[in-house]
């Protein structure tokens, strides 16, 4: 800069000082006020962020009942604690035909019983207070709940929480599992010396623990006995190969048999032993399946048999009741073509068991044996229709009623909540998402 006669700066001088400075901070001042504004961001979607997680904590560890009671005023309101402002402005919501969301009902700090023609309540006792259960509309399998005026340190939040069943229930995806499958309704299963025997089970596993997880039967003991007759024959076959191929005298050549014909020449016979040890308190339960191929696949002048050991277990007896032992047989029918059959074979042991068919493709007839020695009784219990067992299997049936099958219902769930800035439900503006959280959740009842 140029001095005159050392009076200082011209005016122009300064102006222009000034204005480069300005040009120099700016970017500076610029960087400040962005990162003044990130942080403040920042600082609000932590908190959302903790809030979210409290949350999905409280939910996780409550059953959706207690979830949409609390949203209904019929119990106190615990999901969030302490930090909101005045009474809760909790919601349950629905979807409206346009895509909308309006309130079912604003309690505005009174209790209500229950969501009209969303669930009922009934008083056990006149004069006591009511005891309620939430039994939403058939059919219903999500929920939309609001929760307004949220207080997180000095900032507010709405938080908007979806309880959907739905993607649980594609029965492409999850044949008879999630929500498709059709619940056995078991009693007794508390109680001591009980036994229970998963028959598919000894022997499949689920391919991974994936959501795309299939059931793999590939080593279920029908296809291992399949297996076991056809290596037979094919064992005798190469046997009367080589024989002829070393010059050497053979029996005359025979045909074989086709997959189909040994397939259809295969029983299954399940066995169960249910044998009091002598002089003492104690039952020893097994199981074992064995399987008759009715063709003399490799020619030795007999039919073929294969037997597989599943189970053996001894078990202290429970007294006292109208049973000693309580059995649980998980049975699927083969899909074999003749008769399965169950052999029961007790020893003088007073014994209820309870045969639950499961689903599958299999549909052969089974036939009930019962061998009892010493006075042994032997209740058998099962969800078997009469058409499906044999005509001298009726008579070894004591109830057919003690297990019913539940339609499918809803028992997982796909959980989100998100979190708003205060004022997003009630004016239906849920573009600004703070934070969103998922997860699956079994409901406990």
């Amino acid at each position: 800069m140029r001095k005159e006669k050392n009076a200082g700066f011209s005016l122009i001088e300064v102006i222009v000082s000034i204005v480069i400075l300005a040009l120099l901070m700016l970017p500076a001042l610029n960087c400040y006020i962005s990162a003044a504004k990130v942080n403040t961001q920042s600082r609000i979607r932590q908190k959302a962020t903790n809030l979210g997680q409290n949350l999905i904590e409280a939910i996780k560890n409550s059953s959706n009942e207690d979830i949409l009671m609390q949203f209904n005023g019929v119990k106190e309101f615990s999901l969030i604690q302490n930090n909101l402002i005045g009474y809760p402005d909790a919601y349950q919501m629905k979807a409206f035909a346009d895509g909308g969301y309006g309130e079912y009902i604003n309690t505005g700090g009174a209790y209500v019983r229950t969501i009209p023609g969303d669930g009922q309540s009934s008083i056990i006792i006149s004069g006591m207070p009511s005891v309620y259960r939430y039994a939403p509309p058939i059919g219903r399998s999500t929920y939309y709940l609001g929760i307004e005026g949220i207080s997180e340190g000095d900032k507010e939040f709405d938080a908007f929480i979806t309880i959907d069943a739905t993607p649980y229930r594609d029965s492409m995806k999850y044949p008879d599992t999630m929500n498709n499958y059709n619940m056995p309704q078991l009693t007794e299963l508390h109680q001591k010396g009980v036994t229970v025997l998963d028959l598919e089970g000894f022997t499949t596993t689920w391919s991974d623990d994936t959501e795309s997880a299939v059931y793999d039967n590939s080593r279920s003991t029908d296809q291992q006995a399949i297996e076991y007759f056809v290596n037979l024959q094919e064992a005798y076959q190469a046997y009367l190969e080589s024989l002829l191929s070393l010059g050497l005298p053979s029996p005359v050549p025979v045909a074989k048999y086709s997959l189909e014909q040994i397939k259809e020449a295969i029983q299954k016979d399940i066995q169960i032993s249910v044998q009091r040890l002598s002089g003492s308190t104690s039952v020893m339960i097994t199981c074992k399946i064995e399987y008759t191929c009715h063709l003399d696949v490799n020619h030795d002048g007999s039919e073929e048999k294969v037997t597989y050991e599943l189970y053996e277990e001894t078990y202290s007896i429970s007294n006292g009741g109208d049973h000693d032992c309580l059995i649980y047989i998980f049975y699927t029918p083969s899909g074999l073509v003749l008769k399965d059959i169950l052999n029961i074979r007790n020893n003088g042991t007073n014994t209820k068991l309870v045969l639950v068919k499961q689903s599958g493709t299999g549909s052969a007839n089974l036939s009930i044996r019962k061998d009892e020695q010493n006075m042994a009784i032997t209740s058998l219990y099962t969800n078997l229709s009469t058409g499906e067992l044999d005509t001298a299997s009726l008579s070894c049936i004591t109830d057919y009623h003690m297990i019913s099958r539940q339609s499918p219902k809803d028992r997982i769930y796909r959980m989100k909540v998100e979190i708003f800035e205060a004022g997003a439900i009630s004016i239906g503006d849920f573009s600004n998402c703070y934070a969103s959280f998922h997860l699956t959740k079994e409901n406990e009842e």
